[in-house]
């Protein structure tokens, strides 16, 4: 016999329409036309200023110079952050456009939400937004155009957002629900045309139909 934790919710909001959802019907989404205007502004910023990541244990993060050579540049991410503070740092995956390291993991993201939505979370007793956890819908935060993105963040109420930080293979109702987030993201915003760029690959057309049923029928919730 095998016990999975992650059953006893699923079992505990069957009648809330499943968990998949429950976690979607409760989820705090940015409006498409706030995410373009800060894509808008996220592109302006790339052509003379710094756009922010996060911190990886990886070798991701090199001096113009060093990019052939992949040469490790910081030590921790103290450093990392003074460094990129201070010097012109650019990432092996935008190499044209200089990056900053985010010094806590998610402190320009709250900047971003709380600029464009005018709400606060994860800031304490001040926030607007409490028992909610950033989630980002695609991975990729040392790439400098998914980081920040609204496109690429949802909050999600905090007794079931560990879900989209799970592998696949922990449990069948986490695929699922992770490809439908995306489904959904890329009918209300449309990643890859607000960038100018190809970054993610369009979810199939069964996720899309589900994705699209979701916003007609007006089941999400925008900040």
């Amino acid at each position: 016999m095998s016990y999975n934790g992650l059953d006893i919710l699923i079992a505990a909001l069957s009648n809330d329409g499943g968990l998949t959802n429950h976690l979607i019907g409760n989820t705090l989404f940015v409006q498409p036309d706030k995410v373009r205007e800060q894509a808008k502004a996220m592109l302006d910023l790339s052509k003379d200023g710094k756009l922010p990541v996060r911190f990886s244990t990886e070798e991701y993060v090199y001096c113009k110079a060093d990019m052939r050579r992949h040469k490790r540049l910081f030590s921790n991410k103290t450093e990392a952050v003074r460094r990129s503070e201070s010097d012109d740092i650019y990432t092996t995956v935008r190499p044209g456009i200089r990056v900053m390291v985010d010094k806590d993991g998610n402190y320009w993201v709250r900047r971003a939400i709380r600029d464009y939505t005018g709400h606060t979370v994860s800031a304490g007793a001040i926030s607007t937004i409490k028992n909610y956890m950033i989630s980002h819908i695609w991975a990729n935060t040392a790439d400098p155009y998914f980081f920040t993105s609204l496109w690429n963040i949802a909050l999600t109420p905090l007794h079931c957002s560990f879900i989209l930080d799970k592998p696949d293979e922990h449990h069948p109702e986490i695929r699922n629900t992770k490809e439908l987030f995306k489904a959904i993201c890329w009918q209300l915003y449309r990643p890859n045309e607000l960038m100018h760029t190809r970054l993610v690959d369009e979810p199939d057309s069964q996720m899309l139909r589900t994705a699209q049923s979701f916003i007609d029928n007006k089941q999400l919730i925008f900040i």
